[in-house]
């Protein structure tokens, strides 16, 4: 018979977690990759908008999907 109570549920909880390490690790590690992606590319928006100024974004956005 499997325990209801809070206390037990979060002691489950506790230990399926620790059992998988990796895959916490794992997922941590696609995020910051994701993350830091998402940065390189705002950066390099910026950096087109403020050189270029935003028709050429719009352009380019045009060509690729065009």
């Amino acid at each position: 018979m499997t325990d209801v109570h809070p206390d037990a549920m979060v002691a489950d909880r506790r230990t399926a977690s620790a059992r998988r390490p990796g895959l916490r690790t794992a997922r941590m590690w696609l995020i910051g990759i994701a993350g830091a992606l998402a940065l390189v590319v705002c950066t390099i928006a910026f950096l087109l908008w403020g050189i270029y100024g935003p028709a050429f974004l719009l352009d380019l956005i045009a060509a690729y999907c065009g």
